[in-house]
């Protein structure tokens, strides 16, 4: 069953790898504010989950019955404050930027779970951690745009993605109790709820107009929605049922590959074979972070016998 847990992992965070891709292009010029987006995206998330539900949307009052303060935290940190910072940065950074300093969150994902869920540092893990940044940092650096000399220049755009990621962390962490107990659909639906409804009220305080919207940004919200945040999150929390959250973190790793890829083909970014070697050190930090993904010699004999 742990398998599925990785595999599901995996999905969710080459998925994610676009929403910098994606995010980068319609924030680029500053025609749209990151509220307007990230409503948006809580928008057509919203729907999307409730469409899924189907007849499990008559659970959702009682969960908020029992639970609506977890609920309440999750959707003001993973998908508000979140987002926020998500399309902020990249207002400032490139999309492969962003993307690797968002996705160091599995260092904060291990330390917050040994603290809230008790769960173990192993030292596979620590290994893994470091390997994996090691690895985001050469895929970074293999772009051929983020030198040490722009870094110093797009330090608030740097500094507004690793916001992000401690956001993520306690999402992650959090998120476990309320997917074991009513699964990653509906958890997914009311976080991305609250979300919405977070950003229309503060959209309306501050006077934010999103009547008059594009074509083009309303596409963009409606992918940013439906795939990356309604079938990327569930992926996500479905995974968590399977696997502990300091290993399901390292997977990340991955979303920053997808997020270099993309942008090397559509944003005329470089691909090197110093990104490919950092491609190479995130797989195997995954490898490494869990020793129950290593074939033994017996069931290597088994499978070829």
């Amino acid at each position: 069953m742990k398998i599925k847990g990785y595999i599901f992992g995996t999905l969710a965070s080459a998925i994610w790898g676009s929403v910098f891709f994606v995010g980068r292009v319609v924030m680029e010029n500053g025609d749209v504010h990151p509220f307007v987006i990230s409503l948006l995206r809580c928008f057509f998330a919203s729907i999307f989950l409730l469409a899924v539900m189907g007849k499990r949307s008559n659970q959702v009052a009682e969960a908020l019955k029992k639970d609506w303060k977890i609920f309440l935290f999750l959707s003001f940190t993973g998908i508000f404050i979140f987002n926020i910072l998500v399309f902020a940065s990249l207002m400032y950074t490139t999309a492969t930027s962003s993307s690797i300093l968002m996705n160091a969150n599995p260092i904060f994902i291990v330390l917050i779970a040994s603290c809230m869920l008790k769960e173990k540092i192993s030292s596979s893990k620590i290994l893994g951690v470091i390997l994996g940044f090691a690895g985001c940092v050469m895929v970074i650096l293999g772009t051929g745009r983020s030198d040490p000399a722009r870094m110093a220049g797009l330090l608030k755009g740097n500094i507004l993605a690793l916001a992000g990621s401690l956001c993520w962390a306690v999402y992650t962490v959090a998120g476990k109790y309320p997917t074991e107990k009513y699964g990653a659909i509906l958890t997914t639906f009311i976080t991305f709820t609250f979300g919405f409804l977070f950003f229309l009220v503060t959209n309306t305080l501050m006077g934010i107009p999103v009547s008059g919207t594009g074509f083009p940004v309303l596409l963009a919200g409606a992918y940013l929605g439906i795939i990356p945040a309604g079938v990327g999150y569930t992926l996500w929390y479905h995974s968590l049922r399977y696997i502990e959250a300091g290993k399901l973190g390292i997977l990340q790793y991955v979303t920053p590959v997808t997020t270099a890829l993309l942008s090397a083909a559509f944003l005329r970014e470089s691909f090197t074979l110093f990104m490919a070697a950092g491609m190479a050190v995130i797989f195997l930090s995954i490898y490494i972070s869990d020793p129950s993904l290593r074939i033994s010699r017996r069931s290597r004999n088994q499978l070829s016998g």
